[in-house]
């Protein structure tokens, strides 16, 4: 797991010689839910905002997309609350377009990973292993997965 501008991303295993990022997690107080959308073409979504702690502040809107919409009904403003969601962009007439789309919701420590708004400890811990790859760059080296380690993608 890599903890990068207030989210904990989580790298899955390497498919097709390539390394994808298949979640990432923040956590936060639900601010606002809002009304569900539903389209003419019998698409549906529906947003919510969390607010993020920090030195700084900020908000963030998530949607939920089809079937997905009545996650966040059982939750209540002012809730701690974990969102595992994937960062989507798509251009439309020579503009760019990102959004968040969540996946995953549950209160704040129910999961294994550390909560999104938590800093982590610098100075007092070891630094990561580095290798360097074929090409000569380094980086951090990835932990395989553990043979006991659940893998909760969809595919």
């Amino acid at each position: 797991m890599i903890f990068c501008c207030g989210l904990w991303i989580t790298e899955s295993r390497k498919a097709n010689g390539k390394s994808y990022l298949c979640c990432m997690e923040i956590s936060g107080k639900l601010k606002l839910v809002l009304n569900e959308e539903t389209f003419a073409s019998g698409f549906n979504k529906r947003s919510f905002v969390i607010g993020i702690e920090s030195n700084y502040p900020y908000d963030i809107c998530f949607d939920l997309l089809k079937d997905k919409v009545r996650m966040v009904d059982g939750f209540q403003i002012g809730e701690e609350i974990k969102v595992s969601f994937d960062v989507r962009s798509r251009e439309y007439n020579g503009k760019w377009f990102t959004g968040c789309t969540a996946w995953r919701i549950e209160k704040a420590g129910a999961g294994s990973a550390p909560s999104g708004n938590a800093a982590p400890q610098y100075g007092n811990a070891a630094p990561a292993p580095v290798s360097a790859d074929a090409y000569g760059s380094s980086a951090p080296a990835a932990s395989a997965p553990s043979e006991t380690e659940e893998d909760d993608l969809p595919f």
